[in-house]
């Protein structure tokens, strides 16, 4: 699988709330398949609990979990063709497909844990309706999920939007200034980093 950590420019920060591990759930096949959470985006590893030579899974969650190995279909017949490449307990593989996995050997049949990174939560501006107006109710809505590296863009790209939306372009051109000023902020903050370190 794919890790999840240590992406560059600030990425692995700003996604660092998104990261999520959970069981894919098992569905009886044919082919035996894994389902992956609802809320998943991208894939990073998956691991299962192999059972104790006396057949019960391991004390500890950590104890003994195998990662499994991601395949693409063209690998999965080949690996599969050969006594020498197949694979086993101790070295298993899986295939993602269509947001499941299908682990091989077939033998496993243990939960499988997933590391992922997950979707944001969708926003949503609740309301309620005062005096045939719109009024904001923090019960019922959700905020954006963002790093705070990111609020002020998308403030600024909310404001030229409702600028355009209710025709008001001095409202577009004082967004455009923000926005335009703080990416020439940032500029001078990346060369005075970077002349620093030289």
């Amino acid at each position: 699988g794919e890790k999840l950590g240590h992406l560059p420019g600030g990425v692995d920060e700003k996604i660092e709330p998104f990261k999520k591990e959970a069981q894919a759930t098992r569905v009886a096949g044919p082919p035996v398949h894994y389902t992956l959470p609802a809320d998943f985006y991208r894939l990073g590893s998956v691991t299962f609990q192999p059972l104790q030579p006396n057949g019960v899974l391991p004390t500890s969650n950590f104890q003994l979990s195998t990662e499994i190995q991601r395949v693409d279909r063209g690998e999965l017949y080949h690996l599969l063709s050969s006594n020498l490449t197949k694979p086993t307990t101790v070295n298993p593989i899986y295939i993602y497909e269509n947001n499941q996995l299908t682990v091989f050997p077939t033998e496993i049949t243990s939960d499988l844990s997933v590391s992922y990174i997950r979707k944001p939560a969708k926003p949503i501006w609740g309301y309620v309706v005062v005096n045939d107006k719109p009024l904001w109710n923090s019960s019922t809505s959700t905020h954006f999920e963002l790093h705070a590296s990111e609020e002020s863009e998308l403030v600024y790209r909310i404001l030229a939007y409702v600028g355009i939306a209710i025709e008001k372009p001095g409202l577009v051109q004082s967004a455009v200034g923000l926005e335009g000023a703080k990416q020439q902020q940032e500029k001078i903050k990346r060369r005075s980093k970077f002349a620093c370190n030289t």
